[in-house]
């Protein structure tokens, strides 16, 4: 399933949210009070994070979604520099943070 995402460098990019692999969920640190998810897109090796705002009171809410660096996951996530590393040598086998 084609979704788009904002890269490092602000330009609009095409992922497949099918081949993602999800490396932890929580709230945004981006945008205060969004819930997020990282994920992982293998084919291009980068750290996406998907974000929905709270709901309004019709039950719309908003979705974005922006590269991030290893270093925001281990400031924002408090995920270490060996876990990143252990997720990128085997993304597969990697079991979802959830910090919700």
């Amino acid at each position: 399933m084609p979704s788009d995402f904002i890269d490092l460098s602000g330009k609009k990019r095409e992922f497949d949210l099918d081949s993602v692999c999800e490396v932890v969920r929580g709230c945004s640190h981006r945008r205060n009070g969004w819930a997020s998810i990282v994920v992982y897109e293998p084919g291009q090796g980068k750290f996406i994070e998907i974000r929905s705002s709270p709901q309004d009171f019709r039950g719309n809410s908003a979705d974005e979604a922006e590269e991030v660096t290893p270093e925001y996951l281990r400031s924002a996530y408090q995920i270490s520099e060996t876990d990143v590393a252990r997720f990128l040598s085997a993304p597969a086998s990697w079991k979802l943070i959830d910090l919700r």
